[in-house]
């Protein structure tokens, strides 16, 4: 195997975000979620548990193409929050194809 093969079969994060579609108040949105890298990840962790999701949010987060920065991320809507944060998840889980929507009954 070499990083090639690797690179084609997914081990990378990727660097484009992933469409996702969120709902809040009877609208729906379309957000770019951007996949944590395995470093990105462990730079989180190793900063704490401390407001780990808000910093999630402001890390994978981007509306119409910006990310949301993390002084925005902390002032939420905590329902609104709670959408964006099962959008991010939702990105994560999605290794076969990202972009397939899910039935969220897993």
């Amino acid at each position: 195997m070499n990083l090639q093969q690797l690179q084609s079969m997914g081990a990378f994060a990727p660097i484009e975000a992933i469409p996702q579609q969120i709902e809040w108040k009877g609208q729906t949105f379309e957000i770019g979620v951007k996949r944590l890298s395995f470093g990105a990840a462990e730079r989180m962790r190793s900063n704490g548990a401390e407001n780990f999701n808000t910093r999630l949010i402001a890390e994978c987060v981007l509306l119409a193409g910006e990310p949301l920065k993390y002084d925005d991320a902390f002032r939420l809507d905590p329902s609104l929050a709670q959408q964006l944060l099962i959008a991010v998840n939702r990105a994560h889980e999605d290794t076969e194809d990202p972009k397939a929507p899910t039935s969220g009954a897993n």
